[in-house]
C-alpha cells in the first residue's frame, strides 16, 4: 500500500510540473524579433482588362497581375519557397507601372495559359501552388487585407503577407531593370506562425527582358 501511495504521489508532482511549465510556456508574451526574408524570383505576366484602380484618392488603371514564384531564406525558416501576386498599374495602358497593389495570391491558379512567349504564364508554372494552398489553408484576405504572399519551408512552417494598399512603388533602374517598394503586413500563418503578426518593408529588382532574374527582400518586426 506504500508503494502505491508513493507512485500515486510521484504521478503527482510530475504531471504538476509538467502542467506549470507548459502553463507558463503558453503564457509567456510574444516579443517582436527582427525579421528578414532574401528571395531570388522569377515572375509571369497576366494581362488585365484596363479596370479603374484607386489608389490613396488618385484613380489609376490596371495593367497586368504580377504573379511571381522563388526561393530563398527567412529569419526563424530556413530554406523557403515562396509565390506572390501583384497588380501593376499605371496612368494609362501605354504608360509603365507607377505602382502595385496586393493581389489574392489563391487566384493564380486560375489565371489562363495564353500560349504565348515568356512572360506570360506557360504551361506547368504554377503547377505546384493549389497543393500549397490547400496545405496550409492560405485564405484570400485577413481582417480585410489581401494575402497577396505566402512563404513556407519543408517543416511545415508559412506565412501569409498582406502589402498595404498605397504604399507601392515602381521606379525604373535601368533600360532593362525596375525596382519597387511596398509596406508589408504579415498576417498568421501554420505552424510556429499561426499567430504570427508583423510589418516589413519590401524592396526589390526585376529584368524587364529576363522574367527569371529578380530579387525580393523584406526586413521588419515580427511576432510569433
Amino acid at each position: 500500500m506504500k508503494k502505491l501511495h508513493l507512485s500515486i504521489k510521484i504521478i503527482s508532482v510530475v504531471f504538476t510540473v509538467v502542467f506549470l511549465f507548459t502553463s507558463c510556456k503558453h503564457d509567456q508574451p510574444m516579443i517582436k524579433q527582427h525579421f528578414k526574408i532574401s528571395i531570388a524570383t522569377w515572375y509571369r505576366v497576366s494581362p488585365t482588362a484596363p479596370l479603374p484602380v484607386v489608389v490613396n484618392g488618385i484613380t489609376y488603371v490596371s495593367l497586368s497581375n504580377l504573379s511571381v514564384g522563388g526561393d530563398g531564406n527567412a529569419t526563424a525558416m530556413g530554406n523557403i519557397k515562396s509565390y506572390a501576386n501583384v497588380l501593376a498599374y499605371g496612368a494609362d495602358v501605354k504608360s509603365p507601372p507607377v505602382g502595385s497593389i496586393g493581389a489574392p495570391v489563391n487566384e493564380i491558379p486560375g489565371y489562363p495559359i495564353l500560349g504565348g512567349p515568356l512572360p506570360l504564364i506557360q504551361p506547368g508554372d504554377f503547377d505546384g501552388l493549389p497543393a500549397i494552398l490547400a496545405e496550409f489553408n492560405v485564405p484570400t484576405s485577413v481582417l480585410g487585407n489581401v494575402i497577396n504572399l505566402v512563404l513556407y519551408n519543408n517543416k511545415g512552417d508559412a506565412l501569409f503577407l498582406s502589402n498595404i494598399p498605397g504604399t507601392g512603388t515602381s521606379t525604373p533602374i535601368s533600360p532593362t531593370e525596375g525596382g519597387y517598394t511596398n509596406e508589408t503586413l504579415v498576417l498568421g500563418g501554420a505552424g510556429k506562425f499561426i499567430h504570427a503578426a508583423g510589418k516589413l518593408q519590401n524592396t526589390g529588382q526585376f529584368s524587364f527582358i529576363a522574367p527569371f532574374d529578380g530579387q525580393d527582400n523584406y526586413d521588419g518586426w515580427i511576432t510569433f
